[in-house]
């Protein structure tokens, strides 16, 4: 029971070091838009939401070992974005490509007007 306890304390102690960046408190947004800048800054334009760059690291990982994954969530939550992200990220460390991406041909012209924002 004491050692459960230690640990939460420890937990918190580690959020609240992670929150404290210098002498003041960053946001939620203004993490994640630090997060956003440390993992994709060639993505420009707006700023990704918390769930969003969970998805981008989540993609890198499966990069990164060598590992297939697809994204399957509702519509609207930014599926594009992400995929747009990892390759990003891999523009930004080097990797020119080819990809395969494979979408719905109707996702075409929103693909499109994405990577040009």
């Amino acid at each position: 029971m004491e050692s459960m306890l230690a640990a939460q304390v420890k937990e918190t102690e580690a959020e609240k070091e992670s929150v404290l960046e210098g002498s003041e408190f960053l946001t939620e947004e203004e993490r994640n838009y630090k997060e956003q800048m440390e993992i994709v800054p060639l993505v420009t334009g707006g700023r990704l939401k918390g769930y969003q760059l969970r998805g981008i690291k989540w993609l890198i990982s499966l990069w990164q070992n060598g590992l297939n994954g697809i994204l399957a969530d509702q519509m609207g939550l930014g599926k594009t974005v992400q995929t747009i992200g990892l390759l990003a990220h891999l523009k930004g460390k080097g990797m020119y490509g080819p990809f395969l991406v494979v979408a719905p041909l109707s996702t075409l012209s929103n693909w499109v007007s994405e990577v040009k924002r």
